[in-house]
C-alpha cells in the first residue's frame, strides 16, 4: 500500500523533472547498463525478455500502400551517389579522411543519406517540414524489471528472483523527431498484445556481457521536456561496433540477422521509453496509448528496418505478473542494397530496399481520436523562489560530483606547484610543463 500511495503521488506531479527526482530520489543505484552494441552471442532472446517484446519477422502490411514510386524515382539518382561518394572518399585514401574508420564511413554514408531524404522529401511532407534531426544525441532511458535470476553474490543468494534496474544508454547516428506521434499498428486489445509468447529469458545481467555501473538513473530521449518535436520518426544506427568489430561473434547471416534484430529491439524499447517519460508516463504508469517508431540499422550495403510499438513500462515485480502487455517489434530481416562496388558504381542494386527507407520516411503521423497526449502533465503551481532552490539543488549536486577520470586527468604534479608556479620560482622557459 505504501509503495502504491507513493506511485500515485508520482502520477499527481505536474511536470516530468518532478517526476523523475521523486523516482530517483534515492541518488545512486546499482544498475545494469542496457546497450544495443554489447557483443552477446545470444543477445536476441535476452533484449527480448529484458524488454518484454514480441519480434514478427515481416512488416505490417500498412507499409505497402505508401506510394512512393514518384518520390523514389525523383531521388534514386541523389541516394546512389551519396552512398557512391562516401564510399570512394573512403576507399581513395582522401588526405581530409585518413584516419578514417568504418565507423566514420558508416556514420557519414548515414548523414549524406538523410540529408538527401530531408531536402527531398520536405515539400511534399508536410510532417518533415516541421521535424528536427539531431545527430548523435545523448539517448537514456531506465526500467526495472521484476524477475532475475540473482548471480553468487551472498546478498542474493538465497532469493529465488530479484528485480532489477536496467539503464539505456545510447548514441544512435540520426535522430528525427515529429510534432505528433504515428499511427498504431495494432491496438491494446489485440491479440498480438495480449497474448503472445515472449522468450522465457531470466538469467543474470552479468552473464550477458551487461556492465554494471553506480548512477543516477537518467532518462533523455535526445530533447528536453515540453519540446515541440517530442515524437518519434525515425533513428538510424549503424552497424560498425556490433558486426564489424574485432570481437563480433556474429559470423554467419543467421546470427548476424538476430543480432541487427535484437539492437532494433533494444532502441526502439530505449527511445520509446525515453519519450514516454517525457510526455509524463513513467515505468509504474502505462502511457494510455501506443507509442510507435522506425529503426533503421544499416551499414550502407546491409539494412535492417525495424517497426517497434511500445504498448507497457510496467515490468516491475508487482506488475510482471499481472500485466497481459507485450510490446511488439517488426523487422525485415537483413537487406541487401546493392551487390558490389565497382568503379565508382554500385552493382545490382535493389530498389525494394530504397523504397522502404522512403515509406518510413514518408509515414503520416496521426494523433489518437479523442486521447490526450500528456494526461498526467499539468502546470507547476510552485512559487518561484521554489523552483530556483530546487535548480540551484540540482546543479550543485552536478557540479560537486566526483569523477576520478577527471580528478587524475587535471591533477597537477607538486613539482609544477613549486618550481613554475611559486613566486620565488626562477625563470624556466624550457621545461614542458607537458
Amino acid at each position: 500500500r505504501a509503495r502504491e500511495e507513493w506511485r500515485e503521488s508520482i502520477k499527481a506531479m505536474p511536470t516530468v523533472q518532478q517526476k523523475l527526482e521523486k523516482m530517483t530520489e534515492k541518488g545512486l543505484q546499482f544498475c545494469y547498463l542496457a546497450q544495443p552494441d554489447t557483443l552477446y552471442y545470444n543477445c536476441l532472446p535476452a533484449y527480448q525478455y529484458a524488454t518484454r517484446t514480441h519480434l514478427i519477422e515481416s512488416l505490417p502490411d500498412v507499409y505497402e500502400k505508401i506510394d512512393v514510386e514518384d518520390a523514389y524515382a525523383r531521388l534514386k539518382p541523389h541516394l546512389v551517389d551519396a552512398i557512391a561518394t562516401e564510399l570512394e572518399l573512403f576507399e581513395s585514401g582522401d588526405q581530409c579522411r585518413e584516419n578514417a574508420s568504418e565507423s566514420t564511413k558508416q556514420e557519414k554514408i548515414i548523414a549524406s543519406v538523410l540529408s538527401v531524404l530531408l531536402r527531398g522529401l520536405a515539400k511534399d511532407a508536410p510532417h518533415l517540414q516541421t521535424s528536427q534531426v539531431d545527430y548523435r544525441p545523448r539517448c537514456d532511458a531506465f526500467w526495472k524489471h521484476g524477475r532475475y535470476y540473482p548471480n553468487e553474490r551472498r546478498r542474493f543468494r538465497d532469493r529465488d528472483t530479484m528485480t532489477m534496474n536496467l539503464q539505456f544508454m545510447d548514441t544512435p547516428d540520426a535522430q528525427v523527431r515529429i510534432t505528433k506521434p504515428l499511427p498504431v499498428i495494432v491496438s491494446m486489445d489485440d491479440p498480438l498484445v495480449r497474448s503472445q509468447e515472449v522468450p522465457d529469458f531470466p538469467y543474470h545481467p552479468s552473464y550477458m556481457k551487461f556492465k554494471w555501473k553506480k548512477k543516477y538513473q537518467t532518462s533523455l530521449p535526445g530533447t528536453w521536456p515540453l519540446h515541440e518535436c517530442n515524437f518519434p520518426l525515425l533513428t538510424i544506427r549503424q552497424r560498425s561496433q556490433l558486426i564489424g568489430h574485432h570481437d563480433s561473434p556474429f559470423k554467419t547471416a543467421e546470427e548476424v540477422q538476430d543480432a541487427a534484430n535484437a539492437a532494433a529491439i533494444l532502441s526502439g524499447f530505449g527511445w520509446l521509453n525515453g519519450v514516454a517519460t517525457q510526455l509524463g508516463f513513467t515505468i509504474y504508469h502505462d502511457p494510455t496509448y501506443p507509442l510507435v517508431s522506425h529503426v533503421v540499422n544499416t551499414d550502407g550495403q546491409h539494412w535492417t528496418f525495424a517497426v517497434y510499438q511500445l504498448n507497457t513500462l510496467r515490468l516491475h515485480y508487482d506488475y510482471y505478473e499481472s500485466n497481459p502487455l507485450r510490446n511488439l517489434c517488426w523487422s525485415s530481416g537483413n537487406l541487401r542494397l546493392f551487390e558490389a562496388y565497382e568503379n565508382g558504381e554500385l552493382k545490382g542494386i535493389d530498389d525494394s530496399v530504397f523504397k522502404l527507407l522512403l515509406r518510413f520516411v514518408l509515414r503520416q503521423p496521426e494523433a489518437p481520436e479523442g486521447i490526450e497526449l500528456r494526461p498526467y502533465l499539468g502546470v507547476d503551481t510552485r512559487p518561484e523562489e521554489e523552483r530556483q532552490e530546487q535548480l540551484r539543488s540540482w546543479m550543485m549536486t552536478y557540479d560537486c560530483r566526483f569523477n576520478l577520470r577527471e580528478a587524475i586527468k587535471n591533477e597537477v604534479p607538486m613539482w609544477v606547484k613549486i618550481y613554475k608556479w611559486h613566486k620565488d620560482a626562477p625563470p624556466s622557459p624550457h621545461i614542458n610543463l607537458k
